[in-house]
């Protein structure tokens, strides 16, 4: 009996068996870090995720909402087993919705100007006057969400970040 197997130069079966499980075992990671102990991980592609029943996008990130998250938001930058990501828990949801718009601007951010927390609030707060998602009145709710926050080991105390994000909603 004869089997014919087609190999191209160079591979080998182990090679591309290799690949396989590789690419198996990073797809099962993604796919349990998406669970996150949820029963149902939501996965938004590019430009279709909602916040306020206003749809907001962050370029060709794609958003996943999970429970478990430890973070109210995190981002993920793209690798070759995954796209650029925003995070979000499903406590987001239980934010007023001046956080959330921000929380999804600061997420965006990263992917845009890289991990200087500052400068996410700031880009936040801008792209949010812009899109008007912020008005004078829920800016004021928004730095009085954030005073008393103790800050963590990548956010600043909240009395830092709201002087940093009015500063920032009042420049050009």
């Amino acid at each position: 009996m004869n089997i014919e197997c087609s190999i191209t130069a160079g591979e080998s079966f182990f090679n591309r068996q290799e690949d396989m499980m590789t690419r198996l075992t990073a797809f099962l990671l993604i796919f349990l870090f998406a669970l996150q102990g949820s029963a149902r991980a939501q996965t938004f592609p590019p430009g279709s995720f909602q916040v306020g029943g206003n749809t907001v996008a962050c370029g060709g990130v794609w958003t996943v909402v999970t429970s478990n998250l430890g973070d109210i938001a995190r981002a993920t930058p793209a690798t070759m087993y995954q796209p650029a990501t925003i995070w979000i828990d499903s406590s987001f949801y239980q934010m007023p919705l001046p956080v959330q718009y921000f929380v999804y601007g600061h997420e965006c951010a990263h992917h845009v100007i890289g991990m200087d927390e500052n400068a996410a609030d700031c880009w936040s707060v801008k792209l949010g006057r812009q899109q008007g998602w912020f008005t004078p009145v829920s800016m004021q709710f928004l730095m009085q969400s954030f005073a008393w926050n103790p800050g963590d080991w990548t956010h600043a105390p909240g009395w830092v970040r709201v002087q940093n994000i009015g500063n920032c909603y009042m420049s050009p």
